[in-house]
């Protein structure tokens, strides 16, 4: 994806003051998009499916061990994150030193932000983030504040003992879908070169993740979550966001 698609100007396509953060946000349908393959006036069949499954749930109360009864989805529902397919809106992150720009789907249901990296166990289409070629990146232990605060974030226990051990999640989706990797730490490029820390997982495995994206960037409540590490330290410690029409833009 070109990052002109995802600004009003060149570059960068974030937005930044002394109190303020913004990520332009694309539906993934967007005429645009090299992926899109519909009309922007209309959302296709497959998209409404979704959307009514979805709505549906939520009229109902079905969050924990609801059975799937529509489309390519199987199993039970997990209380964490949606199927990929139903992830509906994508930004662009600037990560590592030297940046390097990624598409990512972005997820309201869960906490833990995520991109492929190398070495890859499976395919990986997208780029992919190489934690050898960034030279601020780290990753994190067990036994520290932040692997403490990764069960919360992907509602599964880790098996992290040792305090020189790399501190592992994994991330499953209501349809199965799984995120397997390393927690890690790297900077985050916004508003023209201001840097910030960004806690994600490095993910080396992943099932059932399709579409040429990064990864995802969960924005639910925690303290791993996006918004929650972007607002550290800010004056103003609020968040928003609107998703806009397939054919429009919108932010975060």
């Amino acid at each position: 994806m070109d990052s002109s698609i995802l600004s009003d100007n060149p570059a960068p396509q974030f937005y930044d003051s002394s109190a303020t953060l913004r990520f332009t946000l694309l539906h993934r349908e967007h005429p645009c998009l090299p992926t899109s393959t519909v009309p922007a006036d209309h959302f296709s069949s497959s998209t409404l499916s979704r959307h009514r499954t979805r709505v549906r749930r939520l009229a109902t109360g079905c969050f924990s061990s609801c059975p799937v009864d529509e489309g390519n989805m199987s199993g039970s529902i997990f209380a964490n994150g949606v199927p990929w397919d139903q992830y509906s809106y994508v930004t662009q992150i600037q990560l590592g030193t030297p940046a390097t720009t990624y598409n990512v789907l972005v997820d309201t249901g869960s906490s833990l932000s995520w991109i492929r990296c190398k070495p890859c166990t499976n395919e990986c289409p997208g780029s992919v983030f190489d934690p050898a070629a960034s030279s601020t990146y780290n990753a994190v232990y067990c036994r520290s504040s932040l692997c403490n605060a990764v069960p919360s974030a992907t509602m599964a226990p880790i098996n992290c003992w040792l305090s020189l051990e790399k501190c592992s999640y994994k991330q499953t989706y209501e349809d199965g879908s799984t995120s397997v990797g390393v927690v890690s730490s790297d900077q985050l490029i916004h508003g023209g070169g201001n840097v910030q820390e960004l806690v994600f997982g490095c993910s080396n495995r992943f099932e059932g993740l399709g579409g040429h994206y990064s990864g995802i960037i969960g924005i639910s409540a925690n303290t791993l979550s996006f918004f929650t590490q972007l607002t550290v330290g800010r004056r103003y410690r609020a968040t928003s966001y609107c998703f806009p029409h397939p054919s429009k833009k919108g932010f975060l």
